[in-house]
This record gives structure tokens, C-alpha cells and sequence, in this order.
């Protein structure tokens, strides 16, 4: 069972140095942005900025050799999304990618919320195996 732990609000007087609204400032203070300018640079983020390496992520490099690979001996791709908020915009992009690069073999899979387990799961990776 998970346990919720509640944060303290921080001061009036803490959430007036950020010299945001008071409400702002707690949402601020509470995700552990204590100054004027992490407040700023989280709430007006630059993209050249901001954007992480994608290879930082384990196994991205591996991921994308073989995603060429694919496209190169023209192998059906099926994009396994999720129905989730960032999931299904996520798995659209990733859509729109491969078609508008040419690949046409490629399929989107998202898992019935209801029937199946959340995330990957052996049975969908078996049933797209088979197709």
C-alpha cells in the first residue's frame, strides 16, 4: 500500500521571495524550487536549453541502430503506445515520424486499459510476434 506524505506549506514569507502569487510559490516551493531564477527558468523553459540527450537513456544507441536497421530491410514496425496523456501524443509523433520518412510498415499498438496489464506485456509482444 502506498503511503501519502504530505508536505508543510512553506511560509507566507518563504513563498513571497520568489515574488510569485502565494499559491504559485507553494506549488514552486513544494517541488523544491527555492529561488527567484529556478523559478523562472522551470516555469519559462528554453528548448536549446532544456533538452536533455536522448542517448543519455540506457540503450538508446542500441534502440536506434536497430529502428535503422528495420527501416533498411523494410521490416513492419509496430509502435507499442500507451493510453495515457503523454502516451498517445507520444505514440502519434512517433507515427508521424516514420510515415513521413517513407516508412510505410509501421503500426501503432496501445494496450486495452482495462483488459491488459499496464505498460509492455508478454501476451501483446507474443500476439504482434505472430502477425
Amino acid at each position: 500500500m502506498n503511503t501519502w506524505t504530505i508536505k508543510p506549506e512553506p511560509s507566507v514569507e518563504a513563498a513571497k521571495l520568489l515574488g510569485y502569487p502565494e499559491l504559485l510559490a507553494t506549488l514552486l516551493l513544494n517541488r523544491g524550487i527555492e529561488t527567484a531564477e529556478a523559478a523562472e527558468r522551470f516555469l519559462n523553459p528554453d528548448y536549446e536549453r532544456d533538452l536533455h540527450d536522448p542517448f543519455s537513456m540506457l540503450g538508446m544507441k542500441e534502440a536506434v541502430e536497430r529502428i535503422k536497421a528495420a527501416i533498411a530491410a523494410g521490416e513492419k514496425i509496430v509502435i507499442f503506445g500507451d493510453y495515457d496523456a503523454d502516451g498517445v501524443p507520444g505514440t502519434a509523433v512517433l507515427y508521424s515520424f516514420f510515415k513521413r520518412i517513407g516508412h510505410e510498415a509501421v503500426d501503432i499498438y496501445i494496450p486495452d486499459r482495462h483488459n491488459e496489464a499496464y505498460g509492455l506485456n508478454l501476451v501483446a509482444l507474443e500476439n504482434l510476434a505472430k502477425e
